[in-house]
């Protein structure tokens, strides 16, 4: 048997695999979306009792074999359960996407830049709320896109390379992956059209040019022009895939949009 071997884990969902095991698809910093099996993780005073929870934080130990689809879980040691986003519909809702996201979206490879980010966030979400809640997930779904590769160009027209005038309205276009600039633009493409508050915000969140913790909140129809363009590009971009959580976050807080 391989050397076990230690890296720190997200907890994507678990599934039962026998009477007393279960299965845990976790995303690693190390070799990112792996599943491993947990012998005796049904089992009342297992050591992986309450450490394999959804959203959780940690430290796995692994006997982790090439070609293998399956690996052993050896131990595992709570770091973080993000208690926090268990507490609100929406909170857990988001977190659901975010682990939805990285079970359909990654492979085993390591990607330390979307593991942190992902991490980070799951952290942030827990005292945040209504509107700031919604654009703080949609801030980690656009840069998380970029650690993937698809970042899209948001400071000159991804034709000819001219800047927006300060002020202005610019034209986002989902399928070349960037803003374009009124003299570039081909007329029926369906461009979306951002004012220059939600163009300023999808820049500062792709260019990380945020203080995540104290940037103000903008209006909420910034907020909807960054949401419609966030989830327009990765639908188109990964598949016209939709995460199936945050179709149960709508549907939930629908009544209160707005507030």
């Amino acid at each position: 048997m391989a050397a076990p071997e230690k890296t720190d884990a997200l907890v994507l969902k678990t599934q039962k695999w026998s009477e007393s095991s279960k299965i845990a698809h976790l995303y690693t910093r190390r070799w990112g979306r792996i599943s491993v099996l947990a012998k005796g993780a049904l089992r009342p005073r297992a050591k992986f009792w309450d450490h394999l929870e959804t959203f959780s934080l940690i430290e796995a130990v692994v006997y982790k074999k090439p070609r293998e689809q399956l690996q052993l879980l050896a131990q595992a040691q709570l770091k973080d359960p993000f208690a926090g986003l268990y507490g609100d519909f929406a909170r857990a809702g988001y977190g659901f996407a975010a682990m939805e996201f990285l079970e359909r979206h990654t492979l085993e490879e390591g990607n330390g830049e979307l593991f942190d980010w992902t991490v980070f966030n799951l952290q942030r979400w827990q005292n945040k709320i209504g509107p700031g809640l919604q654009l703080a997930f949609f801030e980690y779904l656009l840069v998380a896109l970029g650690a993937l590769g698809f970042e899209p160009l948001v400071e000159v027209c991804r034709s000819c390379n001219r800047a927006p005038g300060p002020g202005q309205k610019v034209l986002f276009d989902q399928v070349g992956g960037g803003i374009i600039c009124r003299r570039c633009a081909k007329e029926g493409e369906g461009y979306q059209v951002l004012s220059p508050e939600a163009h300023e915000r999808l820049k500062k969140t792709v260019l990380g040019s945020i203080d995540w913790e104290n940037e103000p909140l903008p209006p909420y129809p910034v907020i909807e022009e960054f949401v419609l363009v966030t989830e327009g590009f990765y639908g188109y971009h990964l598949g016209g895939a939709r995460l199936k959580s945050l179709e149960f976050v709508r549907r939930m807080a629908e009544p209160a949009a707005g507030v």
